[in-house]
Order: structure tokens, then C-alpha cells, then sequence
């Protein structure tokens, strides 16, 4: 029993050892027998065959422990140890069957279990082999998904550039439209500068005439022969060499008209603040009307009306009558809006005129003066309530009535549109538009007495200098002489400056083409702006939705006043109301233009007159442009 196998499982080891404790028993080891059978008895438990065996091992040793007993039991021990090794052989070959039982059991249970991780190992093969194929195909998806993407985005990409390329081709075809249109504006300004200069070259070539005809008329002229100032650019300057007012000295005298002349050249180079102190510094050397009054001109191009006042109400002290300082004097009073005063001073200069053209009607000079104030009168809006004011009110002699102007032989000043200036010149701001003015003059022996005379009727104060804060001179009595009278030979030069002036202001008289930009239109509106007609044909010529188109992002302020002036222009004579309704659609168009809302808020003085004048004629109609106000800032 000691060498059976650990490895034999606990049932055959429960029968080994039950077999031990009957050999034991047989053998008459009792004792031992028990021992085991206890063994057997603590394994099983509740066992009926081994619970009689045991009672029977313990009734022998019962017997055995008597006196009587020994000897049998001694025989009975001795068949029993017999029987007990041929039992005990019995059992050892049952223990060697059962051993050999168990062996194949273990055998079986290891195939069993060899079987059982083959299956569990071929199982985690395939689970293995479906994750890699799972593996692969998501792969394979994900392969063909990012291809697909970088197949759409190729095709983005594609697109992008055609794109690009088409748009970079327009851009480049835009470029060579504005190259091309910038030529073609370029050559148009080369042709009107032409026409300009063809036009100055008859002024001049008309103004010798009147030379040669004032010295054939005026012989006997004691200082100088009769001269046309018709090459100076600006508005009406005064002509070389007229003699400073007052007792100046030789020195001061040439040092003013040096001034003077310094003060023209910038003029003409339209160095407007350059030009103002040039002509304050003739004036420090010797006052002189001319200083005064072109020093007012330089001051109107700066949009300081104010101060142009002062300086023409100066000349006015220095010469009463003076035509061109009373006209700049309107056109001051015109810009402060103080429209009243601006018409009277321009119905003096228009009677003026008209006296020096002998009832002939003054040409085309005249017929600016009468444009500019019925502009004036239109803005008022009021044009027969101003007509019968000025014929029945009676007002005292002040700085508001405006004296006669007087034509002498001395002057006689015809204004003109001015020509535009080339392309690309650079310019200080000029709210009202440039004019030129050839001016006749002859000079005879009664000169000097027309100045003292002009001076004795002046107060004994001098003139106001611009920025001393100096009230308004007052102005000469009412009974000045309207009409002066004329030389033998004065009519005939007005008549031929007025022919010469003409020429010139033919070429404002021609509507140009409709624009296809903003600087286009800004030329075309400089070129017309003397004819309120011309421009108002101009400016309805362009239908409003055609505004964002042509002015794109080049919309400024005078484009803003050149429209509305236009627009209010054609509302003169306005029937049926077709103008009103053209001009309402106008605003709200331009209102519509690219970086209006900008423009709109950097309108200056000038151009916010030239709106608010249409926005009140519209009013005055009955439209309602309460929203246009807001959009204009007005």
C-alpha cells in the first residue's frame, strides 16, 4: 500500500486502503485492522458493508482478550494470515488494475485536454485571422476614402486655380481697359488743351488788334498804349503796371507792382496761399486796388470768402467802381450764402457791362455775370420777390447796398470761362469755378485826375488788411455814375475782347460724350461748369444707375456738387416735374455709391450749398427728402 502512486486519484486509494484493513483483519492484526478500517470509515463516511466489518474486527478483538480465546484465535490467525496473503495478493493486483485504470483515465484526460487547447488554439487562429482580414479591409476602406479626398481635394484645388487664372486674366484685362481708357482721356485732354490754346492764340492774336486799333484811336496817350491781358490763367488779374493808389515813393511803388507780379505768377501756377502773400506783401509796400482785388481772387480758390470780402470792399475804398473787385465781391457774398447782397452787387456789374457795351449786351463776359446771378437768384428761390425788392426797397446807405459800379475808359473788364488745366495738375481747393478775364485799358491824361478824385470820395481811413478783424469799409453814395462815357475808340475794343472772349467760351458751350469714370466726368463737369445749361444737359445725359458703375471707389465731394448742380440746373423750367423726379433719383443713386456714407461726411461748405439748394427746390415741390437729408448729413 506504501507504494502506490501519488498521482492515483482519492477513490482508488479509499479501495487500497479498505483492502489493507481486511487483509490486516485476516492476519489477526487486529488492531491495525481497525486503525485502517477508521481510515476507510473517515473517508466514506456511512458505509454499511465497512460498518459490519468493523463490528466484526471488534468482536474478535473482544473474544481475543479472553483465555479461552488465545488459541483459537492463534489458529484462526494463522488460516486467516493465509487468507489474508492471498487477499493481499488479490488486492495488489486490483491496485495494479486500478492503476493501470487511472493511467489511461490520465491519458485520456490529457488528450482530452490536448484536444481541448488545440480547439481553443484553432479558435484563436481564426478569431486572429477574421480581426487581421476585419484589419486589412478597414484599411483598405480607409486607403480608398483618403484617396477619394485627395482625388476631391485635387479637384478643389483645380477649380481654385482655373479660378485664379480667370480671375488674374480679367484683372489684367481691367488694367488694360483703365490703361487704355487713361489714354484715351489723355489724349482728349491734349486735344482740349489744343483747342485752349488755339482759342488764347485768337484771344491774343484779337487782343493785338485792339492794341493797334487803341493806339490808332488814342495817339495822344500820355503813358502807355492800350493793353489785353489775355494770357493770364486765373480770374480777371490785374494787368502789369497799374499804379498804386496813395503818395507811395518810386521804391515802394516798384517794390508793390514786383510783389504783384510775384503774386501772378503763383497765381498762374495756381499756388493760391503763395499768391496770398505775395500780394500782402505789395500791399505792405503800397496799397493798390489790384493788390486787393487779386488778392480777394487768391482767397476765393481757398475757400476763404470772407476775408475776399474784406479785401474787394478794401478796393472799392481805394477805387470806387472798381468792375472786377465789385463782381469778386458778389461772388464772396454768394459763397456766405448771403444771397441778397451777392444779387445787387451782380446787378450793378451786369449794369456796368452793359453800359460799356454800349446796349450791345456786353458779349459773353456779360452773359457769365448774368449766368452766375441767375444761379444766385435761383438758389434764393425766390427770383421775382429779389427783383421787386431790389426795385422798391429803400434802404440806408451801408456796407449792404452796393455802389455803382463804373466802367471808365481806363477798364473795362470782360470775364470769360477759364480753360481747364492739363492733366495731372496739382491744384489748392477752389470752390467756384476759374475764370479769365481779358481786360482793355487805356491809359490818357486824365488818369490822375480820376484816381484823386476816387481817392478824395474814399474816407480818410485806410483799407482793411485781412485777419485785423477791421469792420466793412462803407461804400461810396448811391448817385456814382452807372453808365460812364466812353472814348471814341472804347467801343470797338470791347467789341473786339468780346470777340476774342467768345472764341474761348465756345468750348464750355459743347456738351462732351457721357463718361465712363469718375475722372472723366470730373473733367467734363470743370470744362461745362460756367454754362448751368451745358452741365445740367451733361448730368441728365448719365442715367443714375449708371453712378456706382462709373464712379466705383472714386466718388469726392466735387463730383457730389457738380451732380447736384447739374440736377438743380434742370429743374429751371421743370413742366411736368420729369426734372424733380430725375433729380431725386440721382441722389439716391449716388447715395448708393461705394464709400458714400465717407464722402458724405467730408463734404465742405460749397458742395454742401450745391446740395442743400436741389434738396430745398425739391422740397419746395412737395417731395419728401427727409431720408436724403439724413444720407447728406444735411
Amino acid at each position: 500500500a506504501g507504494g502506490v502512486d501519488a498521482g492515483v486519484d482519492a477513490k482508488t486509494l479509499c479501495k487500497v486502503q479498505h483492502r489493507r484493513a481486511q487483509a490486516l483483519a485476516r492476519l489477526g492484526r487486529l488492531e491495525a485492522s481497525l486503525e485502517a478500517y477508521r481510515e476507510v470509515k473517515a473517508a466514506l463516511r456511512l458505509h454499511a458493508g465497512v460498518d459490519a466489518e468493523i463490528a466484526g474486527v471488534v468482536a474478535r478483538l473482544e473474544r481475543s482478550a479472553g483465555p479461552a480465546g488465545g488459541a483459537a484465535d492463534e489458529a484462526v490467525s494463522q488460516a486467516g494470515l493465509e487468507k489474508a496473503a492471498g487477499a493481499q495478493a488479490a488486492a495488489e493486483a486490483e491496485l495494479c488494475a486500478a492503476a493501470r485504470e487511472t493511467g489511461a483515465v490520465t491519458a485520456a484526460a490529457a488528450a482530452a485536454q490536448a484536444t481541448v487547447v488545440a480547439a481553443e488554439a484553432k479558435d484563436a487562429a481564426e478569431a486572429e485571422a477574421k480581426r487581421a482580414a476585419a484589419l486589412a479591409a478597414t484599411r483598405r476602406a480607409a486607403a480608398e476614402a483618403a484617396a477619394g479626398e485627395k482625388a476631391a481635394a485635387a479637384a478643389v484645388v483645380a477649380a481654385a486655380k482655373e479660378k485664379a487664372e480667370r480671375q488674374a486674366a480679367e484683372l489684367q484685362a481691367a488694367v488694360e481697359k483703365a490703361k487704355a481708357d487713361k489714354i484715351a482721356a489723355e489724349a482728349e485732354a491734349a486735344r482740349a488743351n489744343a483747342d485752349v490754346a488755339a482759342a488764347e492764340a485768337r484771344a491774343a492774336a484779337a487782343a493785338a488788334k485792339v492794341a493797334e486799333a487803341a493806339a490808332a484811336v488814342a495817339p495822344e496817350a500820355s503813358t502807355s498804349a492800350p493793353r489785353v491781358l489775355g494770357s493770364v490763367p486765373g480770374n480777371m488779374q490785374e494787368a502789369p503796371g497799374t499804379a498804386p493808389a496813395g503818395g507811395a515813393s518810386l521804391a515802394s511803388t516798384a517794390a508793390a507792382e514786383s510783389a504783384r507780379l510775384e503774386g501772378n505768377a503763383h497765381f498762374a501756377a495756381r499756388r493760391y496761399a503763395a499768391a496770398v502773400d505775395a500780394y500782402s506783401a505789395s500791399l505792405s509796400a503800397a496799397p493798390s486796388a489790384a493788390a486787393h482785388s487779386n488778392r480777394a481772387l487768391a482767397l476765393l480758390q481757398l475757400a476763404r470768402p470772407s476775408d475776399a470780402e474784406a479785401d474787394c470792399r478794401a478796393a472799392l475804398l481805394l477805387e470806387p467802381g472798381h468792375a472786377k473787385a465789385s463782381l469778386r465781391l458778389a461772388t464772396a457774398l454768394r459763397d456766405q450764402g448771403r444771397l441778397r447782397e451777392a444779387i445787387k452787387w451782380y446787378d450793378a456789374v451786369v449794369a456796368a457791362l452793359e453800359g460799356a457795351a454800349g446796349g450791345g449786351g456786353g458779349g459773353g463776359g456779360l452773359a457769365a455775370v448774368k449766368a452766375e446771378r441767375a444761379a444766385a437768384v435761383a438758389k434764393l428761390g425766390a427770383c421775382g420777390a429779389i427783383v421787386a425788392a431790389a426795385a422798391t426797397d429803400e434802404e440806408p446807405a451801408s456796407a449792404l447796398a452796393p455802389p455803382a459800379v463804373a466802367v471808365s475808359e481806363k477798364a473795362a473788364a470782360v470775364a470769360v470761362p477759364a480753360p481747364e488745366p492739363a492733366a495731372g495738375a496739382v491744384s489748392e481747393k477752389a470752390p467756384t469755378p476759374a475764370r479769365r478775364t481779358i481786360v482793355v485799358e487805356e491809359d490818357d491824361s486824365s488818369d490822375d485826375d480820376d484816381s484823386e478824385a476816387a481817392l478824395a470820395s474814399a474816407p480818410a481811413s485806410g483799407p482793411p488788411s485781412i485777419g485785423t478783424g477791421a469792420a466793412p469799409p462803407p461804400q461810396p453814395p448811391a448817385s456814382a455814375p452807372l453808365t460812364p462815357a466812353l472814348g471814341s475808340g472804347a467801343a470797338s475794343h470791347v467789341a473786339a475782347a468780346a470777340k476774342a472772349a467768345a472764341a474761348i467760351d465756345k468750348l464750355a458751350s459743347k456738351q462732351p460724350a457721357p463718361p465712363h469714370s469718375a475722372l472723366e466726368f470730373e473733367r467734363a463737369c470743370k470744362l461745362v461748369a460756367s454754362s448751368p445749361a451745358v452741365l445740367s444737359a451733361y448730368v441728365r445725359s448719365v442715367d443714375p444707375s449708371e453712378y456706382p458703375a462709373i464712379f466705383k471707389n472714386a466718388l469726392n465731394g466735387p463730383a457730389v456738387a457738380s451732380l447736384a448742380s447739374g440736377l438743380d440746373a434742370g429743374l429751371d423750367g421743370d413742366g411736368d416735374g420729369a426734372a424733380a423726379e430725375f433729380a431725386v433719383r440721382g441722389l439716391e443713386a449716388m447715395t448708393r455709391v461705394n464709400r458714400f456714407a465717407m464722402v458724405a461726411s467730408m463734404l465742405t461748405r460749397h458742395e454742401k450749398a450745391a446740395v442743400g439748394s436741389l434738396l430745398g427746390r425739391l422740397e419746395a415741390t412737395g417731395r419728401d427728402v427727409h431720408a436724403l437729408r439724413k444720407a447728406f448729413r444735411m
